[in-house]
């Protein structure tokens, strides 16, 4: 070898093992070379590192200039695994958020998100809203304790429309404000064969059933005016029988027609008659003392009305939205007008009865009867799509009950719009709302609270299995929790149901208590919600307590047709279909109206009698005066005589039925092209980012394959010349055997200028020159 050949090995621990016999000719030689010239060695450098010595060709050979070249090649590949398809989705996440986030005008899904009356030809989202009805069959059975047999009627169908008005923006776009109408056409060609929307339906009357309830929502001095009006309506009967018996009485004492004895007799017959109305009508303002003021008032109007029964005829559309100038409320209404004619006193009250949901008929009517709801966009936390701040102005609820006590009556006419409380005011203490005609629907600010979205957006990605909704339909907030994956047209959705939890009774979870769920599980309490016995289950009572589907005939629960449900792509947030199922049931029990004494109505019939017999007693006189007055009989006075003394009794299969009134199934479903634009777009971009990833980590992986066998080959190499020193694969410095022309430890110096360790080697680190082993 040269007498300047150079020696370094790599030590195992780093180390620089540098031949002690370094030429002194040369100034750049040793120590002072390294120092001053950069050095690549396999994949390693000195003084600097390998990605410097790359771009200046520092390599010993092309050996190891590839060996560099196919390491940074692997750790590409290896970055583009993990970068490509986070800016991938970075990309799909931002297109998705143009998509959803509906911020200002110009957002693309805005029209459609506005409203769904498209006039320019475009496919609308289409909502059905299907209804169902349970037709008694056996109402008179029923009223004596005989088990309810019920008919399913419908479906009745409908198209559901919305538009959203006064629409605004704040917080950047993070918050919107929205007024939104909704309102149903029947659709003929959907509705069941047979039925129409003019079909005349036997169904609970809502009015009846909670008319207690709703007289207990008036105040004291309200009650005293009803009941002052019952006893009006019995004073003008006595009138009338007293001014019948007085015109009897002058009739005969100055009709000198009449012979002296017959007129005694006659006159006699009047004045017993007299007192017998006197005792009749001592017993009645007794009675009516002593009465329940709500069921007296309720068995007068009913009499009235001919029907003392809790079931009456209507039809399928005013049954579900409500109707107006219900018979039963117009009577009350006559009963306050005498009042208010005879005290001056006014107590408000409207004859119109909302509905289990609402049919805005425009966005004037929409804008008088509801305030507007605030939510957040998103567009700052896509977890929070949809989420609302205020319902109604409102973070914890209250519902409107009594509509008349805050209604500015300038603003609507009685019987021909439904009146509607003033709009809730946050900064109202308690007292002033329940002034204005609020009540809370529950019993705790938790119960009461306004609590994630509307079920219509919600935020993304869908990672949790539980989702926040609040339904306005049952006046609280619930939880949605996940039951299982779906596959919508390649495309795999989650779906989710209402937490069964919430359906339970204060007994099965007695955290319900506090939403009064002292009834069957199954049922949801809204009475003090609607100020009428209304309980909300699934339809056919669902999951619900078995007694409840026992108490009736004509029930048959199952999933497939009953169940209530949204599917969503989870990526998205996007719904691809729904069906929220709500069945409405009135809470029915024995109810026993007051009756008046027997003997009452046989006095009663005692004086239509003596009248009947005056009368024929007069017309029997040849030359008498012709008294015009009908034949008396007790339909003249039926409230005060018949109706009273009727005893009217109300038995229900042992003694309490949740009575099945309708369902209602409000459903949709994306078109199946718009899972190929989800698949298109999105998953597109997921695919390409999963392909990227993948044959990324493949060309990693087989890279590194070529270089540990790169690797394995020098290694064997190394061992056919009995180096101590591990060098990559190089040809020039093969081992060639016995005599070869370049024996072991002889390197060409200008392929290897680093020659094997020698004895008298010193091992040094860095730039110091300490021996540390001899």
């Amino acid at each position: 070898m040269s007498q300047h050949s150079t020696g370094v090995s790599l030590h195992a621990q780093g180390d620089v093992m540098i031949n002690s016999d370094f030429g002194a000719d040369s100034a750049e030689s040793g120590i002072d070379k390294f120092d001053k010239e950069p050095q690549c060695f396999y994949t390693l450098c000195l003084k600097t590192t390998c990605c410097k010595c790359i771009p200046f060709g520092k390599f010993k050979d092309r050996k190891h200039a590839l060996y560099c070249w196919v390491f940074t090649a692997m750790m590409t590949c290896l970055f583009i695994a993990i970068i490509a398809p986070m800016v991938l989705y970075a990309l799909a996440d931002y297109e998705i958020m143009q998509e959803v986030v509906i911020d200002s005008t110009s957002a693309p899904q805005y029209a459609a998100w506005q409203n769904n009356v498209y006039g320019d030809g475009r496919e609308h989202v289409q909502i059905k809203y299907n209804l169902y009805y349970f037709q008694v069959q056996n109402m008179a059975e029923t009223l004596q304790g005989a088990r309810p047999k019920l008919m399913q009627v419908g479906p009745y169908a409908y198209d559901e429309y919305y538009v959203k008005f006064d629409i605004s923006w704040s917080d950047g776009g993070d918050t919107v404000t929205y007024n939104t109408q909704k309102y149903y056409l029947f659709n003929q060609d959907e509705t069941g064969p047979g039925l129409s929307q003019e079909d005349q339906l036997t169904l609970p009357y809502a009015t009846v059933i909670g008319f207690n309830y709703l007289l207990s929502t008036v105040d004291a001095t309200d009650q005293m005016l009803i009941d002052a009006g019952i006893h009006s309506k019995v004073e003008t009967q006595q009138v009338q029988l007293i001014s019948m018996i007085n015109m009897l009485y002058y009739t005969v004492l100055f009709d000198n027609n009449i012979p002296a004895a017959e007129r005694a007799v006659i006159i006699k017959l009047i004045k017993r008659t007299n007192s017998t109305i006197d005792v009749i009508f001592d017993d009645l303002y007794d009675f009516v003392d002593r009465s329940n003021v709500g069921d007296l008032l309720l068995k007068t109007m009913l009499c009235n009305l001919g029907n003392l029964s809790p079931f009456w005829k209507t039809d399928p559309f005013h049954a579900w939205f409500g109707w107006l100038n219900d018979p039963l409320l117009l009577e009350v209404q006559a009963l306050l007008d005498v009042v208010a004619n005879k005290t001056g006193e006014v107590l408000p009250w409207t004859s119109a009865v909302p509905g289990a949901s609402t049919n805005w008929s425009s966005i004037e009517e929409t804008r008088r009867r509801r305030a507007p709801d605030v939510f957040k966009t998103g567009k700052k936390n896509a977890n929070q799509v949809g989420q609302y701040v205020y319902y109604q102005n409102m973070s914890e609820l209250w519902t409107c009950v009594s509509a008349m006590d805050s209604q500015n009556t300038s603003l609507y006419t009685e019987g021909e719009q439904f009146p509607a409380c003033a709009y809730f005011q946050r900064e109202w203490n308690d007292s002033t709302a329940e002034k204005m005609g609020y009540r809370k629907p529950f019993a705790t600010p938790y119960a009461n609270r306004i609590h994630g979205t509307d079920a219509n957006a919600f935020g993304r990605p869908i990672t949790s299995d539980k989702l926040g909704v609040f339904i306005s339909d049952i006046y609280r907030s619930v939880y949605l929790e996940y039951v299982e994956d779906e596959e919508w047209n390649g495309v795999t959705t989650r779906r989710f149901g209402i937490q069964s939890k919430d359906m339970d009774n204060s007994t099965d979870n007695p955290a319900n208590a506090q939403f009064y769920a002292f009834g069957p599980s199954g049922l949801e309490n809204t009475t003090a919600a609607t100020g009428v016995p209304v309980f909300v289950s699934l339809p056919h009572f669902l999951h619900g307590d078995d007694r409840l589907v026992a108490a009736v005939e004509g029930l048959n629960p199952n999933e497939a047709e009953h169940e209530s449900n949204l599917d969503m792509e989870p990526q998205t947030g996007l719904l691809t279909q729904a069906h929220k199922r709500l069945q409405v049931n009135y809470q029915m029990v024995d109810k026993t109206f007051p009756t008046t004494k027997p003997d009452t109505i046989d006095l009663a019939h005692s004086v239509c009698n003596n009248i009947s017999l005056i009368i024929s007693l007069i017309d029997a006189q040849p030359n008498a005066t012709q008294i015009p007055l009908p034949d008396c009989n007790l339909t003249m006075f039926n409230t005060l005589f018949t109706c009273f003394g009727a005893p009217v009794e109300w038995k229900m299969y042992n003694g309490e039925v949740f009575f099945p009134y309708g369902w209602a199934d409000e459903h949709f479903k994306l078109p199946d092209s718009d899972a190929d634009d989800i698949h298109d777009s999105l998953f597109m971009i997921d695919e390409v980012g999963e392909q990227v990833q993948f044959w990324s980590l493949v060309a990693a992986g087989i890279l590194f394959v070529i270089i540990l066998a790169m690797l394995f080959r020098g290694h064997l190499d190394m061992l056919a010349r009995h180096q101590t020193v591990w060098h990559a694969f190089d040809p020039t410095t093969s081992y060639k055997g016995p005599g070869s022309a370049k024996e072991e430890g002889v390197v060409d110096e200008l392929h290897n200028p680093i020659a094997q360790p020698r004895e008298g080697a010193a091992y040094m680190t860095g730039k110091g020159s300490a021996p540390l082993l001899a």
